[in-house]
């Protein structure tokens, strides 16, 4: 299931390394200032490699934290009770609500901005590029805190979890470093 998940992190960050790598950004399809008006060679290189770890990390984070849902749920299992206290396990459930309420507030606007002829390629241009730590770092924070709090934080032994708790942890660096170094105009 994990070589899976690489493979759709991949298939959805592709278009960044064509950027990363050779400067290509008009395959993109993303309209960033900063990133696409200065040369390579006059960037700031750590903000750059920030930002095109932000850009390309994001698919990955995704693929792999919606991966463990379905390698959680499989048997053998803890009891559903136990599971729901298990904070990797809470995290990718965040995680999947973060990005499906990010979507569904986005798609909207987008159809409104676009138009019906051009949505699947503004769709497609916004999925790939992806400032879902915006949305998923909040949504797992609150679940965390609600777990926390309501006396249900049981973390598992087991690799699962403790995957699950690593994403979460490079989910919310992902969105301290989006504030801070990548996009600081957006606080």
């Amino acid at each position: 299931m994990l070589i899976a998940a690489t493979a759709g992190g991949l298939a959805f960050g592709r278009p960044f390394w064509r950027y990363v790598l050779w400067g290509d950004y008009a395959y993109l399809g993303v309209a960033d200032a900063w990133l696409y008006a200065q040369p390579v060679s006059g960037r700031d290189p750590v903000k750059y490699w920030v930002v095109a770890a932000l850009l390309y990390g994001q698919p990955f984070l995704a693929s792999w934290t919606f991966a463990l849902i379905p390698m959680r749920l499989m048997h053998p299992r803890p009891p559903r009770r136990r599971l729901a206290g298990q904070p990797g396990m809470t995290a990718a459930c965040a995680t999947a609500v973060g990005l499906f309420y990010y979507y569904l507030a986005s798609v909207p606007e987008i159809y409104a901005v676009s138009g019906p002829h051009r949505f699947y390629e503004s769709v497609r241009s916004d999925l790939c590029y992806g400032r879902w730590a915006e949305c998923i770092a909040p949504a797992i924070l609150v679940a965390w805190s609600i777990s926390a709090l309501g006396g249900n934080w049981k973390p598992e032994a087991g690799w699962i979890d403790r995957l699950g708790r690593l994403l979460a942890f490079a989910w919310l660096l992902m969105a301290a470093a989006a504030h801070t170094i990548a996009f600081p105009w957006t606080n």
